[in-house]
């Protein structure tokens, strides 16, 4: 369920990705069209792939989480591949 709805968690801040375990996973993400959420109660925050978006997106120190952490919500797993090394 999540800030943003449910969908697959990313950042590319390693101190968000701390927050919930300790093995963190590189992938590719395909973040298709991007709904910004820069505000809490954000009208689109859990239903932005209603209105036509692929994933959604929270800059850091927008105070829309809890960490103010920059964080992506991506709809489609599909979208995610674990890279590889």
């Amino acid at each position: 369920k999540g800030l943003l709805g449910p969908g697959v968690y990313m950042s590319r801040d390693v101190k968000k990705a701390e927050h919930y375990g300790d093995v963190i996973v590189e992938a590719q993400v395909d973040i298709g069209k991007v709904a910004l959420i820069n505000k809490k109660g954000h009208f689109m925050q859990k239903n932005w792939a209603a209105h036509g978006f692929d994933s959604a997106w929270v800059p850091a120190q927008s105070r829309v989480g809890v960490s103010d952490l920059e964080e992506h919500c991506v709809g489609d797993a599909r979208r995610v591949a674990p890279s590889h090394h």
